[in-house]
């Protein structure tokens, strides 16, 4: 778990349905897992986190913010933490909060992120292939002894993977998955393509057992018992 800090911009918007004008927020977080006590411009556009990604800052900021909640989104047709209007109590889409934001920086206006909210959170922010993740990679590696490889040692098989049996994490390298285009797909995937990719091109994905080889990273590795990998 870190603790973190989300930086908020209140505004006002008008409601899409009732045409009155009513609060909004619009919270981010940099791309990163310290807890940091000034904002920076340079995090919007640049991987920032949002309660899309960090459930944990929609939690936070729901209680804070009376406007603020979990709510469904027939856009998305998925639950999501967003905006409500003040008056006819409806849902203000993130994506047209998030155009409007970004149509304002675009005008030249200087946002106001002076709000904050304080919280504890398990969402990797890390951006994959980032100096924090390499740097977080390297260290790994060093004080990794583990006997096992390959797949003995991903596919939530050994507790000394960081990311055993952590879901929406890849279980070869050490960074959170993300979606494909605008799905919510990492909650049933286990790895980045690019990283079975490469277990499966260095040989190490033929189970020893039943000697089958696996080559697509969406689907279970082979029928053996799972015991069999304990």
């Amino acid at each position: 778990m870190n603790n973190v800090r989300a930086f908020i911009h209140r505004t006002t918007i008008s409601c899409w349905k009732c045409d009155s004008e009513t609060p909004i927020i619009y919270p981010v977080r940099p791309p990163n897992n310290n807890f940091e006590e000034d904002f920076k411009p340079e995090w919007l556009g640049n991987y920032e986190v949002n309660p899309d990604q960090d459930v944990a800052m929609g939690i936070a900021l729901e209680k804070k913010y009376s406007w603020y909640r979990k709510g469904y989104s027939y856009t998305r047709e998925e639950e999501v933490y967003a905006n409500f209007c003040g008056w006819c109590d409806v849902l203000q889409g993130n994506w047209f909060i998030s155009k409007h934001i970004f149509m304002l920086r675009a005008d030249g206006v200087e946002l106001d992120f002076s709000e904050y909210i304080d919280y504890e959170t398990s969402y990797d922010a890390i951006i994959e292939g980032s100096d924090e993740d390499k740097e977080r990679k390297e260290s790994i590696v060093e004080k990794q002894e583990c006997p096992k490889f390959g797949f003995n040692h991903s596919v939530n098989h050994c507790p000394c993977n960081p990311n055993y049996q952590r879901e929406g994490y890849c279980q070869h390298c050490f960074t959170a998955l993300k979606p494909f285009k605008i799905t919510n797909d990492w909650k049933d995937r286990k790895y980045h393509k690019k990283c079975w990719k490469k277990l499966v091109d260095e040989g190490r994905y033929s189970c020893d057992n039943c000697g089958k080889t696996c080559n697509d990273f969406l689907q279970k590795f082979c029928d053996c018992p799972e015991e069999l990998f304990d």
